[in-house]
């Protein structure tokens, strides 16, 4: 599965959004968790149209991760890879 990350946000690192992860996964479901992080906070700041799809001008890093966050969270600790500026980066 790709997950289209908030680019400002965790544009180094997986580091960062894993740890949000596990300070909310107890409380929300995984699609919760992943939207406040990912798509939510881009709005409060007023990005949208810029951020939360995968299309031309729209800012985004990706992760790439074996199975599916939405039924196991935990596999966001599993990054195949990270493309970021369009340049794949593997572990």
């Amino acid at each position: 599965m790709l997950l289209c990350t908030f680019h400002s946000c965790c544009s180094d690192s997986v580091s960062p959004l894993w740890a949000r992860v596990r300070r909310h996964r107890r409380i929300l479901s995984p699609l919760a968790v992943l939207q406040a992080d990912l798509v939510n906070g881009g709005k409060l700041l007023g990005w949208d149209g810029q951020i939360g799809a995968l299309e031309s001008g729209y800012l985004a890093d990706v992760i790439a991760v074996t199975g599916d966050p939405l039924q196991d969270i935990g596999t966001l600790q599993n990054v195949s890879f990270v493309m970021k500026g369009g340049v794949i980066y593997k572990k």
